[in-house]
């Protein structure tokens, strides 16, 4: 009993200074940090780590969806959604699982000294294989639509890679290469590449209800993003403590988040 009111006292002192984990997507990652990639266990997997979708049973069908009510400046998106499957899989493979995504959202680019204001919808499809002994793959296939008023604009398609890999029952460990093909977007002949975005992480298991996680973002430094990312969730009787912390490391935006899951 003295640990689930110490947990609590905690959580709530975090509660009074939460944020919200920048570009990231869905409640229960949102609430941990955005510290997902060694986690990677649910549908909100297909944008954190595809390769985690093969963790689901097979026959296992889940959803997602996030709706941000008011201010996006935070999270940059609208709503996100997300529809998964797994299956049985022959003898090459223990499980295979695919899944459905999409995102709608804003962002700004710079075009000759003026922000202008990209409204982008996201639509992607994963898959994930697990292959037992050497671990689980994933990938994502991506397509953005933008609209600028009055602009030409269009989006090369995006390929994500990638992998998770159960070292013990109780700890896990990922890494993500999002937009491995650097796509481009074209507005009005100006060209924005995006970078490699390597992400890494591992989620550990200490007791049975209770998940740790860590998180690298921009690892190679590729953006000038490169910041740390910690979560943990503790699941109790009927509802489920979650908190974590962003941007460590970063010059970028920083701070603690908060969120409980009512079962």
């Amino acid at each position: 009993m003295r640990t689930v009111i110490t947990v609590f006292g905690l959580l709530a002192m975090l509660a009074l200074t939460a944020g919200v984990a920048s570009g990231d997507f869905g409640a229960r990652p949102l609430a941990m940090g955005g510290a997902f990639i060694g986690l990677a266990d649910d549908a909100n997997a297909t944008y954190y780590n595809p390769a985690g979708l093969a963790q689901l049973p097979a026959g296992t069908t889940l959803g997602t969806w996030t709706h941000t009510a008011d201010d996006q400046s935070e999270t940059s998106y609208k709503d996100y959604a997300s529809l998964v499957t797994s299956f049985a899989a022959s003898k090459w493979a223990k499980r295979i699982a695919v899944g459905a995504s999409y995102v709608a959202g804003d962002r700004y680019l710079a075009v000759n000294n003026t922000l202008i204001r990209d409204e982008e919808t996201h639509y992607w499809g994963s898959l994930a294989v697990d292959t037992g002994s050497l671990g689980m793959f994933g990938v994502n296939i991506r397509k953005v639509n933008d609209s600028i008023e009055g602009s030409s604009v269009d989006s090369d398609w995006a390929v994500d890679a990638s992998y998770l890999y159960k070292v013990s029952p109780e700890l896990t460990v990922g890494i993500l290469a999002q937009d491995l093909n650097e796509p481009v977007t074209t507005v009005d002949d100006v060209a924005f590449s995006h970078f490699i975005n390597w992400r890494a992480g591992l989620a550990y298991r200490p007791m049975t209800g209770t998940v740790v996680t860590v998180d690298a973002y921009d690892l190679a430094d590729n953006g000038g993003q490169q910041s740390a990312r910690f979560g943990v969730e503790k699941v109790l009787k009927n509802f489920t403590l979650r908190a974590g912390y962003y941007g460590l490391g970063s010059d970028l935006e920083k701070g603690a988040t908060f969120g409980i899951g009512i079962s």
